[in-house]
Order: C-alpha cells, then structure tokens, then sequence
C-alpha cells in the first residue's frame, strides 16, 4: 500500500451510482511513498518495485 496513489480519471472506477467506488482494485499510474525517520528504508524500496512490477508508470 502506498502513501499516495495517483489515478487517470479515465480509470477511477465507479459503482452503479456513478461514484467513485469504495475499493480500486487496479494499479495506480504514480505511487508515492514517504520515508519517515522510523521507516524502513528496504521496506519503502520493496513497495515501490511491487508498484512497478503491476505497471504502475512512476514511484
């Protein structure tokens, strides 16, 4: 899970209201992780290549 996760609004999936569904199951195109001093840094790294293995554009 990322810290921040932007979305193409072509993609941002909706329920049958037309809103914005509760869940994305899908990649996001960015993904942002924030390194904190308590984080760790093997942790951040590993999250952001999981990103990018599923197609995720930037991390």
């Amino acid at each position: 899970m990322s810290d921040i996760a932007v979305f193409r609004s072509a993609r941002i999936p909706t329920d049958r209201n037309r809103e914005v569904a509760n869940r994305f199951d899908l990649h996001p195109a960015w993904t942002i992780e924030i390194l904190s001093p308590n984080s760790s840094h093997t942790r951040v790294v590993l999250s952001l290549l999981h990103c990018l293995d599923f197609s995720t554009e930037m991390g």
